[in-house]
């Protein structure tokens, strides 16, 4: 059996939609995810017709061979789903219209292992409700609509319990940070994660204020309205009144630390609190109307890994799952486990290990140390060496303070690298020249994002007595006590978002490697990417990446490749080969 589960990259009133995707199962194995943001190179890039025909390609996909097609979208009825998703698409056979909230909700629960749990969906807005007097309506925002949305689920079903900001011109969590996002002058959703990073530098007590938004009676209101698609915009006077702030223009950057003084970190710092403070209540209510013991949470809010570790840390349930890939994207794989079930095929997909993130399609990083070659601009300029030892090579050149970005087995689907397509750094190393210089410089990160700490499980079980599942980056949990351990890759509110790795994914294997070769098995890892742009998904994609950079190596399969301007790691390559045996036939590339 053949199954595609997508999502539109446009709804039928003519709303552009982002984070395009297509899963696909055959016989009953997750064969590929394909965000269309990776094969287009535009990030966020909606629709699914360049991942489709990388589908076609690879897998000889075809409509005619498809046998069921799972479709979800927003901001419409998930009975216009259907509509839009092209001509040849639209009249097969056994084409299913997925609720948007339903397909977060059904795909978290199936990925998470658990038997039973309490399901959490929250993001800036799902589809129009049934009840809607116009689910036809452009402004989408004067309809019923999903943003948070409350589930139970067991094996058998997955059943809805509740929602809340429901009602037309409601505003939940999503659209609360939107708004502070346009507010502080980012002119972006994309950065909504920067409100989260300032709050680590604020204090919300500072602010004096009743929260925004609160929990009554086991339901969460909200003084602020839409007013229009852009009610962002409206809001910005109400922010900038209350709390004594001039809205921001941030687009040019040598103003941005400037200019984000100590008010907006508190300002931050007040919003971070109000949804976690919001959320916990809201918890506190439908633990004990449920007895649920497990939690998943899910959809786009779920990126938020501080408010994740707050749930975490507060103890209310005996586990807490957030997958790979919440947001949008991931409404491809929930749409296809929904049909695979709708049509018997039933199964056991539990993603809850570093390497069950990494589904983009097989070899997208194999090229041979020939055709690396061929695809430099200035060959000479460059050494491939060849080995089959590349996580020891790797772990050496961390050790010895060198940034190393990676190109290795099939990319990881969501927004966070996890060590196939990642730019790694010794989690220790103070250089700004080693580590902010050659990892800013190609990430144009802003000073206030902290990095996130790869460890390996098992040691951070040693060093904190706790065991913490965050394989995905979900959760920036509180290291006090133990921030020594974590190097540079801490917040300033002494939180990490940490990795924790599984030794049989490739940056675990590195990690292993720094604790054999007498190292801290904990490294850096941030997204191989520039600013503005997708993670890399081939190897193609990377060396032009790799070449602008000033970072001196690039780490494949089984290879490296090196810049030929430091006599530093030419020395620990030739000291590497010396130790270790050529890979039988390995082209010797050092000179």
């Amino acid at each position: 059996m053949r199954i595609l589960g997508l999502n539109k990259g446009a709804s039928c009133n003519g709303k552009s939609l982002a984070d395009g995707a297509i899963a696909y199962f055959e016989d009953d194995v997750l064969r590929a995810l394909v965000m269309e943001e990776r094969i287009t190179g535009v990030l966020r890039k909606g629709g699914f017709d360049e991942a489709y025909s990388l589908l076609k390609e690879k897998f000889n996909v075809d409509i005619d061979n498809i046998d069921h097609i799972g479709v979800s979208t927003c901001t419409e009825s998930v009975s216009n789903s259907c509509i839009g998703i092209g001509s040849i698409l639209e009249s097969h056979r056994s084409v299913h219209a997925i609720g948007h909230h339903y397909s977060h909700a059904y795909g978290t629960f199936q990925m998470s292992g658990f038997d039973e749990a309490l399901i959490v969906v929250i993001d800036g807005g799902g589809n129009v409700l049934p009840n809607s007097n116009n689910p036809n309506n452009p402004n989408w925002w004067e309809e019923p609509r999903e943003q948070h949305s409350y589930y139970i689920a067991n094996r058998n079903e997955v059943k809805l319990i509740g929602r809340d900001f429901d009602k037309p011109y409601d505003l939940g969590f999503g659209e609360l940070f939107r708004a502070a996002t346009y507010l502080l002058g980012f002119n972006t959703s994309r950065k909504a994660a920067n409100i989260m990073a300032l709050a680590s530098y604020g204090e919300y007590k500072k602010v004096p204020l009743n929260p925004f938004i609160r929990v009554i009676d086991g339901v969460m209101v909200s003084e602020l309205k839409y007013s229009c698609c852009d009610s962002y915009k409206s809001f910005a006077p109400l922010f900038s009144n209350k709390f004594n702030l001039e809205p921001l223009d941030l687009t040019n950057k040598r103003f941005t630390r400037d200019r984000l003084t100590k008010p907006y970190w508190d300002f931050c710092a007040y919003i971070q609190w109000n949804i976690e403070q919001a959320m916990l209540e809201k918890l506190r209510f439908l633990k004990k109307a449920t007895k649920a013991a497990k939690l998943c949470i899910t959809g786009g809010t779920a990126l938020n890994c501080v408010m994740n570790a707050k749930v975490l840390e507060s103890g209310l349930f005996d586990d807490v799952y957030v997958p790979f890939i919440p947001g949008d994207h991931g409404q491809s794989l929930g749409n296809a486990l929904v049909v695979k079930d709708m049509f018997g095929q039933r199964g056991n997909y539990f993603f809850t290990n570093t390497q069950d993130a990494f589904l983009g399609v097989d070899n997208a990083a194999e090229l041979t140390s020939e055709e690396i070659e061929l695809y430099l601009t200035n060959k000479d300029d460059y050494m491939v060496v060849v080995t089959d030892k590349i996580e020891t090579y790797v772990a050496t050149l961390l050790k010895n303070n060198f940034v190393v970005l990676t190109c290795v087995g099939n990319s990881e689907a969501g927004y966070r690298a996890l060590g196939n397509r990642s730019i790694l750094s010794n989690a220790f190393n103070k250089d700004a020249l080693e580590w902010r210089g050659a990892v800013q410089a190609t990430k144009d990160r802003e000073w206030f994002r902290p990095y996130a700490p790869a460890i390996s499980s098992s040691y951070f079980e040693k060093i904190s007595g706790r065991k913490v599942k965050s394989p995905y980056m979900s959760f920036a949990i509180n290291i006090e006590g133990i921030a020594e351990y974590f190097g540079e890759c801490i917040s300033e509110d002494k939180r990490a978002r940490i990795q924790t790795v599984d030794e049989k994914s490739f940056i675990g294997r590195v990690l292993c490697e720094l604790e054999q070769i007498g190292d801290t098995p904990v490294c850096l890892n941030t997204s191989f990417n520039f600013p503005g742009k997708p993670i890399v998904e081939s190897m193609k994609n990377a060396l032009s990446v790799f070449e602008k950079t000033n970072i001196d190596v690039l780490a494949t399969n089984s290879c490296l490749v090196c810049k030929k301007n430091s006599c530093e790691l030419d020395a620990i390559i030739t000291q590497l080969q010396e130790t270790y045996s050529y890979k039988k036939g390995a082209k010797q590339c050092l000179t």
